[in-house]
Protein backbone atom coordinates (compact mmCIF):
# COMPACT_ATOMS: atom_id res chain seq x y z
CA UNK A 1 0.00 0.00 0.00
CA UNK A 2 1.46 3.31 -1.02
CA UNK A 3 1.29 6.37 1.24
CA UNK A 4 -1.13 7.89 -1.28
CA UNK A 5 -3.42 4.84 -1.13
CA UNK A 6 -3.25 4.82 2.70
CA UNK A 7 -4.24 8.51 2.72
CA UNK A 8 -7.02 7.95 0.15
CA UNK A 9 -8.46 5.05 2.13
CA UNK A 10 -8.32 6.93 5.44
CA UNK A 11 -9.98 10.01 3.97
CA UNK A 12 -12.73 7.93 2.34
CA UNK A 13 -14.37 7.41 5.74
CA UNK A 14 -17.31 9.67 6.58
CA UNK A 15 -16.20 12.77 8.48
CA UNK A 16 -12.50 11.83 8.20
CA UNK A 17 -9.96 14.61 8.15
CA UNK A 18 -6.18 14.79 7.95
CA UNK A 19 -4.16 16.47 10.65
CA UNK A 20 -0.66 16.09 12.06
CA UNK A 21 0.73 14.65 15.28
CA UNK A 22 4.43 14.48 16.16
CA UNK A 23 5.41 15.47 12.61
CA UNK A 24 3.41 12.65 10.98
CA UNK A 25 0.10 12.87 9.14
CA UNK A 26 -2.78 11.41 11.10
CA UNK A 27 -6.39 10.81 10.26
CA UNK A 28 -9.28 11.59 12.56
CA UNK A 29 -13.02 11.31 12.88
CA UNK A 30 -14.62 13.80 15.25
CA UNK A 31 -11.18 14.71 16.58
CA UNK A 32 -10.13 11.15 17.45
CA UNK A 33 -7.12 9.63 15.70
CA UNK A 34 -7.79 6.31 13.96
CA UNK A 35 -4.70 6.11 11.73
CA UNK A 36 -1.21 7.56 11.45
CA UNK A 37 1.02 7.52 8.40
CA UNK A 38 4.80 7.14 8.65
CA UNK A 39 5.46 7.60 4.92
CA UNK A 40 9.24 8.01 5.23
CA UNK A 41 9.48 4.69 7.05
CA UNK A 42 6.99 2.96 4.70
CA UNK A 43 4.41 2.01 7.29
CA UNK A 44 1.23 3.19 8.92
CA UNK A 45 -0.78 2.45 12.04
CA UNK A 46 -4.53 1.86 12.19
CA UNK A 47 -6.92 1.32 15.07
CA UNK A 48 -9.04 -1.79 14.58
CA UNK A 49 -11.72 -3.69 16.39
CA UNK A 50 -10.31 -6.66 18.31
CA UNK A 51 -12.05 -9.04 15.90
CA UNK A 52 -10.65 -7.38 12.78
CA UNK A 53 -7.20 -7.17 14.35
CA UNK A 54 -7.14 -10.92 14.97
CA UNK A 55 -8.54 -11.65 11.52
CA UNK A 56 -5.99 -9.52 9.64
CA UNK A 57 -3.05 -10.69 11.74
CA UNK A 58 -3.99 -14.29 10.91
CA UNK A 59 -4.68 -13.65 7.22
CA UNK A 60 -1.62 -11.55 6.42
CA UNK A 61 1.11 -11.63 9.08
CA UNK A 62 3.57 -10.42 6.43
CA UNK A 63 1.56 -7.19 6.05
CA UNK A 64 0.00 -6.57 9.46
CA UNK A 65 1.87 -6.55 12.75
CA UNK A 66 0.44 -5.81 16.18
CA UNK A 67 1.95 -2.73 17.73
CA UNK A 68 3.85 -3.17 20.95
CA UNK A 69 2.82 -2.20 24.47
CA UNK A 70 -0.18 0.00 25.19
CA UNK A 71 -0.88 0.56 21.50
CA UNK A 72 -1.48 -3.18 21.04
CA UNK A 73 -3.87 -3.23 23.98
CA UNK A 74 -5.90 -0.56 22.19
CA UNK A 75 -5.97 -2.68 18.98
CA UNK A 76 -3.51 -0.66 16.92
CA UNK A 77 -1.73 -2.52 14.13
CA UNK A 78 1.14 -1.55 11.88
CA UNK A 79 0.73 -1.93 8.13
CA UNK A 80 3.87 -2.33 6.09
CA UNK A 81 3.57 -0.35 2.89
CA UNK A 82 6.48 -2.16 1.24
CA UNK A 83 5.22 -5.64 2.12
CA UNK A 84 1.55 -4.81 1.61
CA UNK A 85 1.38 -4.40 -2.13
CA UNK A 86 -0.62 -7.10 -3.86
CA UNK A 87 -0.40 -9.46 -0.91
CA UNK A 88 -3.04 -7.72 1.19
CA UNK A 89 -5.96 -10.04 1.88
CA UNK A 90 -8.84 -9.47 -0.48
CA UNK A 91 -11.37 -6.98 0.86
CA UNK A 92 -8.90 -5.43 3.32
CA UNK A 93 -9.57 -1.89 2.11
CA UNK A 94 -13.32 -2.40 2.52
CA UNK A 95 -12.94 -3.93 5.99
CA UNK A 96 -10.64 -1.13 7.20
CA UNK A 97 -13.05 1.48 5.91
Amino acid sequence: MTPEKFRQLALSLPEASESQHKNHPDFRVRGKIFATLFAQEDWGVVKLSRELQVELLNEAPDVFEACKGAWAQRCHDSISQKRGGRQRPSGTDRRLA
